[in-house]
C-alpha cells in the first residue's frame, strides 16, 4: 500500500513490517542497547537496501519512571532542533526516562558508527522497537531527521 501528499511518499511493505517486528522481538533476547539487520533487501521495490535499528523494551521501573510528575523534562534542543511546543517556540515536553535512556545510546560510539555506515551507503533507515524500544526508536528517527 502506498499513501503519497505532497512531496512526502509512504508506503506499508508486509516484508519489510514482519522484518521489523522479528527484529524488535529479538532485541528482547540480546543483552545489548540496540541490534541491526543491514544490507537486506526485505522486499522493497527499489535497489536501495535497508538498515534496520531494533531497540529493545525493558521491564525495569526505572527505565520508565522519572522523579518529576509523570518523568516530564524539556528536550535539548541542541539535539533535537525540531521539536518544540506548537506557538511557543519553547522546548517540547518528553519522558525524561526514555530521553535519557536514547542520550546514553548517543555516547556509545558503535550506534552512531553504524548509523553513519547506513547514511554513507545510501541505505534506507527503520528504526524500530517494542514497548521502551519504540520510544527510543521515536527518538533515533527525530535525531536522524534533524542531523
Amino acid at each position: 500500500m502506498e499513501v503519497e501528499r505532497d512531496s512526502v511518499k509512504l508506503s506499508l511493505n508486509n516484508e519489510l513490517t514482519k522484518a521489523a517486528q522479528s527484529l524488535s522481538m529479538e532485541a528482547h533476547k540480546q543483552n545489548k542497547p540496540f541490534i541491526t539487520n543491514f544490507n537486506k533487501k526485505h522486499g522493497t521495490s527499489s535497489s536501495m537496501e535497508v538498515a534496520i535499528f531494533a531497540f529493545p523494551g525493558s521491564w525495569v521501573v526505572s527505565d520508565w519512571y522519572h522523579d518529576d510528575s509523570f518523568g516530564e523534562t524539556e528536550v535539548d534542543r541542541n539535539l533535537f532542533k525540531s521539536m518544540c511546543r506548537i506557538g511557543e517556540n519553547r522546548p517540547a515536553k518528553v519522558n525524561a526516562a526514555f530521553l535519557k535512556k536514547f542520550q546514553d545510546l548517543l555516547s556509545d560510539p558503535t550506534f552512531k558508527s553504524e548509523v553513519e555506515k547506513a547514511v554513507n551507503t545510501n541505505n534506507k533507515i527503520l528504526f524500530t522497537g517494542h514497548s521502551y524500544g519504540g520510544a527510543i526508536a521515536s527518538f533515533a528517527t527525530l535525531w536522524i531527521l534533524d542531523e
